[in-house]
């Protein structure tokens, strides 16, 4: 099955995540809500895969992860773990427009080492706190993909 959200902005972002009862993305700390995992701030320090590090200052910067999204071609890119959430009912699709990222000192980078995968991190070294309060105020920001459709 392939999905693909027809949009008028030319560059978008993608991730699929649960609605709140205000039909806005839910906030939290899982891979289908808006928030990141950042041991010792937002998850156990025992936590094996965050998203972002924490480097040796206690501080996060940019190319050391970040919350994951589908880069802009969701035809090509939305993972089988997303699709099936999606049809399941568990997540909507949504969207949400690269340009706005730097007004929450955010900004968009493809993963180098898979095409269907990137990051939304850090423009600068910042709190790890702070990093996902940025994250977490562009809640309003993000779309649901009305336009999705299967092939």
């Amino acid at each position: 099955m392939v999905f693909f959200c027809l949009s008028r902005s030319k560059l978008k972002l993608y991730r699929d995540m649960r609605v709140n009862e205000k039909g806005l993305p839910e906030l939290g700390y899982t891979s289908s809500t808006l928030g990141v995992r950042i041991c010792g701030c937002t998850v156990d320090e025992s936590y094996r895969r965050p998203d972002i590090l924490v480097n040796e200052h206690g501080f996060v910067e940019p190319l050391t992860g970040g919350l994951s999204i589908t880069p802009p071609e969701i035809t090509k890119n939305i993972s089988d773990m997303s699709a099936d959430r999606i049809n399941r009912g568990k997540t909507l699709l949504w969207m949400i427009d690269v340009s706005v990222l730097s007004k929450y000192g955010l900004k968009f980078r493809q993963d180098p080492d898979k095409v269907y995968h990137g990051f939304i991190e850090p423009i600068e070294i910042i709190v790890p706190f702070d990093y996902n309060k940025n994250i977490q105020s562009t809640q309003c920001e993000w779309e649901v993909c009305h336009e999705l459709q299967s092939e």
